[in-house]
């Protein structure tokens, strides 16, 4: 590439990274040599009469970067993709995820999860949309039975027993009598799901956790501390 002895605007190429790009000579009152990368394009500035060494070495040193700036991005770049779904918790086991193609579909046969999905973007949120459904259809059915027939085991009778999907707590209980359940208890094994029913109905009669409203529950389920330390275990399962 030269500088000087080019007049102004004069055009050519260059390679840079290895690659040949436009370049533009352009002179004018200036001190020292300078050079702006842009797309296509290397566009040189001189003093009048100045030789090529300077502007050579700025080049050098701007190589590097401006080859950078041009480099396409490395395959596999942005955000990582989420890891495909391969078990699901129910019942305190976790349950192997058998996906086929198909019209969506979703239930489980001989302790698996059972999965027909079409193909495409999004796929693995749609199962697990698909599995949130399924639990909560079965937490509908089955948690109000167990809350009344644990109520009547130990004459703690909700006026009401609801299920929803709960973002941040197991269940809840209101002064009107309304117990309110996480559909997805249904992860936990039979006895700790017992504890976290019986939690709320003890609720019904105290409703904080003052010393008479453990001594209470203690009554009704012996096993609270051991319990407590596992309910921590699914606290990301919420």
């Amino acid at each position: 590439m030269e500088c000087g002895g080019e007049g102004e605007g004069a055009r050519g190429s260059v390679a840079v990274g290895g690659e040949e790009i436009g370049r533009e000579a352009a002179g004018g009152r200036r001190r020292a040599a300078g050079m702006v990368v842009e797309p296509g394009l290397l566009r040189v500035r001189c003093p009048a009469g100045a030789s090529r060494e300077p502007a050579v070495a700025a080049l050098g040193r701007r190589e590097g970067g401006a080859a950078k700036s041009r480099r396409p991005p490395e395959r596999g770049g942005g955000r990582p993709k989420a890891a495909r779904v391969t078990h699901f918790l129910y019942r305190g086991r976790r349950r192997e995820v058998v996906v086929t193609d198909g019209p969506p579909s979703f239930g489980l046969k001989g302790g698996k999860f059972l999965v027909s999905e079409t193909r495409g973007k999004g796929r693995n949120e749609r199962i697990i949309r698909a599995y949130r459904a399924w639990m909560m259809a079965r937490a509908e059915k089955s948690l109000p039975r167990r809350a009344v027939a644990l109520g009547d085991k130990h004459g703690i009778w909700p006026r009401r027993v609801t299920v929803r999907q709960q973002s941040t707590r197991w269940g809840s209980a209101t002064s009107r009598g309304t117990l309110s359940l996480n559909a997805m208890i249904l992860v936990l094994p039979p006895r700790l799901a017992d504890y976290v029913i019986l939690h709320e109905l003890c609720h019904l009669a105290y409703a904080n956790h003052s010393p008479e409203y453990w001594e209470m529950l203690g009554s009704v389920y012996p096993d609270v501390e051991w319990a407590k330390r596992e309910l921590k275990k699914y606290a990301d399962d919420v």
